[in-house]
Protein backbone atom coordinates (compact mmCIF):
# COMPACT_ATOMS: atom_id res chain seq x y z
CA UNK A 1 0.00 0.00 0.00
CA UNK A 2 2.78 2.46 0.91
CA UNK A 3 4.68 1.84 -2.33
CA UNK A 4 1.48 2.34 -4.29
CA UNK A 5 0.85 5.68 -2.57
CA UNK A 6 4.48 6.76 -3.06
CA UNK A 7 4.31 5.98 -6.77
CA UNK A 8 0.99 7.77 -7.13
CA UNK A 9 2.36 10.84 -5.29
CA UNK A 10 5.48 10.89 -7.49
CA UNK A 11 3.26 10.97 -10.56
CA UNK A 12 0.74 13.54 -9.27
CA UNK A 13 2.64 15.61 -6.71
CA UNK A 14 3.61 18.37 -9.13
CA UNK A 15 0.02 18.79 -10.37
CA UNK A 16 -1.21 18.95 -6.79
CA UNK A 17 1.45 21.50 -5.87
CA UNK A 18 0.38 23.67 -8.83
CA UNK A 19 -3.21 23.43 -7.64
CA UNK A 20 -2.11 24.55 -4.17
CA UNK A 21 -0.11 27.39 -5.77
CA UNK A 22 -3.25 28.63 -7.54
CA UNK A 23 -5.07 28.73 -4.23
CA UNK A 24 -2.37 30.15 -1.96
CA UNK A 25 -0.40 32.31 -4.44
CA UNK A 26 2.79 31.52 -2.53
CA UNK A 27 5.18 28.63 -3.16
CA UNK A 28 6.07 28.12 0.50
CA UNK A 29 2.42 28.09 1.55
CA UNK A 30 1.67 25.67 -1.29
CA UNK A 31 4.41 23.32 -0.08
CA UNK A 32 3.07 23.47 3.48
CA UNK A 33 -0.45 22.70 2.29
CA UNK A 34 0.64 19.79 0.07
CA UNK A 35 2.78 18.26 2.82
CA UNK A 36 -0.03 18.51 5.37
CA UNK A 37 -2.47 16.97 2.91
CA UNK A 38 -0.05 14.21 1.95
CA UNK A 39 0.01 13.03 5.56
CA UNK A 40 -3.77 13.28 5.94
CA UNK A 41 -4.41 11.51 2.66
CA UNK A 42 -1.86 8.78 3.30
CA UNK A 43 -3.65 7.98 6.57
CA UNK A 44 -7.03 8.06 4.81
CA UNK A 45 -5.82 5.80 2.00
CA UNK A 46 -4.53 3.28 4.52
CA UNK A 47 -8.05 3.11 6.00
CA UNK A 48 -9.91 3.01 2.68
CA UNK A 49 -7.87 2.25 -0.46
CA UNK A 50 -10.98 2.52 -2.66
CA UNK A 51 -11.08 6.33 -2.27
CA UNK A 52 -10.54 8.40 -5.42
CA UNK A 53 -7.07 9.59 -4.44
CA UNK A 54 -6.79 12.59 -6.72
CA UNK A 55 -10.24 14.01 -5.89
CA UNK A 56 -9.72 13.46 -2.15
CA UNK A 57 -6.28 15.07 -2.23
CA UNK A 58 -7.53 18.02 -4.27
CA UNK A 59 -10.41 18.63 -1.84
CA UNK A 60 -7.94 18.37 1.05
CA UNK A 61 -5.72 20.98 -0.62
CA UNK A 62 -8.69 23.31 -1.07
CA UNK A 63 -9.72 23.04 2.57
CA UNK A 64 -6.15 23.33 3.86
CA UNK A 65 -5.55 26.38 1.64
CA UNK A 66 -8.64 28.10 2.99
CA UNK A 67 -7.58 27.32 6.57
CA UNK A 68 -4.06 28.55 5.82
CA UNK A 69 -5.37 31.84 4.36
CA UNK A 70 -7.65 32.41 7.36
CA UNK A 71 -4.70 32.11 9.72
CA UNK A 72 -2.75 34.78 7.87
CA UNK A 73 -2.97 38.46 8.72
CA UNK A 74 -5.78 40.39 7.04
CA UNK A 75 -4.73 42.31 3.93
CA UNK A 76 -3.82 45.95 4.21
CA UNK A 77 -6.15 48.53 2.68
CA UNK A 78 -4.85 50.48 -0.28
CA UNK A 79 -6.09 54.05 -0.10
CA UNK A 80 -6.55 56.14 -3.24
CA UNK A 81 -3.90 58.71 -4.17
CA UNK A 82 -6.34 61.54 -3.44
CA UNK A 83 -6.09 60.67 0.25
CA UNK A 84 -2.81 62.62 0.46
CA UNK A 85 -4.69 65.85 -0.26
CA UNK A 86 -7.30 65.26 2.47
CA UNK A 87 -7.16 67.00 5.81
CA UNK A 88 -7.18 64.89 8.98
CA UNK A 89 -10.94 65.20 9.61
CA UNK A 90 -11.78 64.09 6.05
CA UNK A 91 -9.28 61.25 6.32
CA UNK A 92 -10.73 60.07 9.65
CA UNK A 93 -14.25 60.17 8.18
CA UNK A 94 -13.18 58.20 5.10
CA UNK A 95 -11.55 55.53 7.27
CA UNK A 96 -14.59 55.33 9.56
CA UNK A 97 -16.94 54.95 6.57
CA UNK A 98 -14.76 52.24 5.06
CA UNK A 99 -14.59 50.34 8.35
CA UNK A 100 -18.34 50.67 8.84
CA UNK A 101 -18.99 49.31 5.33
CA UNK A 102 -16.56 46.44 5.92
CA UNK A 103 -18.34 45.54 9.17
CA UNK A 104 -21.69 45.59 7.40
CA UNK A 105 -20.36 43.41 4.59
CA UNK A 106 -19.03 40.94 7.18
CA UNK A 107 -22.49 40.85 8.80
CA UNK A 108 -24.17 40.27 5.45
CA UNK A 109 -21.72 37.50 4.55
CA UNK A 110 -22.38 35.93 7.95
CA UNK A 111 -26.08 35.73 7.13
CA UNK A 112 -25.52 33.69 3.97
CA UNK A 113 -26.17 29.94 4.17
CA UNK A 114 -22.91 27.97 4.20
CA UNK A 115 -23.45 26.53 0.68
CA UNK A 116 -23.81 30.03 -0.78
CA UNK A 117 -21.02 31.56 1.30
CA UNK A 118 -18.59 28.78 0.36
CA UNK A 119 -19.18 29.16 -3.38
CA UNK A 120 -19.16 32.98 -3.19
CA UNK A 121 -15.81 33.07 -1.37
CA UNK A 122 -14.20 30.48 -3.62
CA UNK A 123 -15.26 32.41 -6.72
CA UNK A 124 -14.74 36.02 -5.64
CA UNK A 125 -12.06 35.80 -2.96
CA UNK A 126 -9.92 32.94 -4.26
CA UNK A 127 -10.72 33.41 -7.95
CA UNK A 128 -11.45 29.74 -8.58
CA UNK A 129 -13.37 29.15 -11.83
CA UNK A 130 -16.96 27.94 -11.54
CA UNK A 131 -16.16 24.70 -13.35
CA UNK A 132 -13.52 23.79 -10.74
CA UNK A 133 -15.88 24.70 -7.91
CA UNK A 134 -18.49 22.43 -9.51
CA UNK A 135 -15.99 19.57 -9.52
CA UNK A 136 -15.07 20.18 -5.89
CA UNK A 137 -18.71 20.39 -4.83
CA UNK A 138 -19.68 17.46 -7.07
CA UNK A 139 -22.51 19.42 -8.73
CA UNK A 140 -23.09 20.86 -12.19
CA UNK A 141 -21.63 24.23 -13.21
CA UNK A 142 -25.18 25.56 -13.59
CA UNK A 143 -25.86 24.69 -9.94
CA UNK A 144 -22.77 26.69 -8.96
CA UNK A 145 -23.96 29.58 -11.12
CA UNK A 146 -27.36 29.46 -9.39
CA UNK A 147 -25.69 29.53 -5.97
CA UNK A 148 -23.59 32.52 -7.00
CA UNK A 149 -26.64 34.41 -8.28
CA UNK A 150 -28.51 33.60 -5.09
CA UNK A 151 -25.57 34.70 -2.90
CA UNK A 152 -25.21 37.99 -4.81
CA UNK A 153 -28.94 38.68 -4.56
CA UNK A 154 -28.94 38.06 -0.80
CA UNK A 155 -25.88 40.29 -0.34
CA UNK A 156 -27.47 43.00 -2.49
CA UNK A 157 -30.67 42.88 -0.38
CA UNK A 158 -28.72 43.03 2.88
CA UNK A 159 -26.48 45.91 1.76
CA UNK A 160 -29.44 47.82 0.27
CA UNK A 161 -31.21 47.55 3.61
CA UNK A 162 -28.11 48.99 5.27
CA UNK A 163 -27.76 51.87 2.75
CA UNK A 164 -31.43 52.81 2.87
CA UNK A 165 -31.58 52.39 6.64
CA UNK A 166 -34.43 49.87 6.46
Amino acid sequence: MDEEFDEWFRQNGTRLWHHAMQLTHDKHDAEDVVHACAIRCWLKFREDPSVNWFAYFKKCILNASIDHQRKKKPPTIDFPESIVDMNFRDLAEAVANRNELREQLDKCLGKLPMKLLWVFLLKHLDGIPQTEIAILEDVTPSAINQRLVSARNKLRECLNAYVTGA
